[in-house]
């Protein structure tokens, strides 16, 4: 297999969740940061290994055999590395520059514990995760290209966009290099998975451009006359 995942999932004792979906929204808010990892680094790599995943798992409230600090392959293709969760730190964290330091020091301990037993590919992943920030913690990338008007030169650009608290689709209309209009045609949760194929199919309909999603129309945009262009 090829290492293509990677993830830090949350598990807290039921008795001691802040609320139902911290644990949801803090893998959320970490999504955008592994997405860029995998699409830039562990897709380039393709690291061969006995797994697929890399899961940190990241535990909060549970007794102490558990806490234990481990890393094995406990699912087909999952290599998970278990340690304790810094609830209280977490919750004290101010600033997004905060908040990836300490993902990145999760990151860090968790290869730490796997790095004597699995071949990791942990400097690249490092090095991937500080490229992301310092391009601005950007995740941009291409959903679809599609030359829809041969003759007049007209291109849709579909882009996906990822943060900490959204995932948007952006179109854009080219005519040449020429920009001719731009817009967010889509707003949802920021999981990247939920929206891997939010496009299904794209063309043109009696002057208008079709975005075609799973459950129908996302968008209907008017194209521009020819004598607009």
């Amino acid at each position: 297999m090829v290492i293509k995942r990677l993830l830090i999932k949350l598990s807290l004792e039921q008795s001691k969740t802040p609320h139902p979906r911290f644990a949801y929204e803090f893998y959320l808010k970490s999504r955008h940061l592994f997405n860029f990892i995998e699409r830039t680094c562990l897709s380039k790599l393709k690291q061969q290994a006995d797994y697929d995943t890399i899961c940190i798992d990241a535990r909060y409230g549970f007794d102490a055999p558990y806490m234990e600090r481990s890393a094995e392959l406990v699912y087909p293709g999952v290599l998970t590395i278990v340690l304790p969760f810094d609830l209280a730190g977490y919750r004290s964290l101010t600033t997004m520059v905060d908040y990836y330091d300490f993902i990145e020091r999760l990151l860090v301990e968790g290869f730490a514990i796997a790095g004597d037993r699995f071949a990791l590919p942990q400097h690249d992943v490092l090095e991937s995760f500080r490229q992301f920030r310092s391009e601005g913690c950007e995740n941009t990338w291409s959903i679809l290209s599609k030359v829809i008007d041969k003759e007049r030169k007209l291109k849709v650009q579909l882009r996906g966009r990822l943060t900490a608290d959204s995932f948007s689709l952006e179109y854009s209309l080219l005519q040449g290099k020429a920009l001719v209009d731009a817009q967010v045609v889509f707003v949802g949760e920021p999981d990247e998975l939920i929206f891997a194929k939010i496009v299904q199919a794209l063309y043109v309909d009696q002057g208008e451009l079709v975005i075609q999603g799973k459950r129908g129309v996302l968008k209907r945009l008017p194209l521009p006359a020819s004598e607009g262009l």
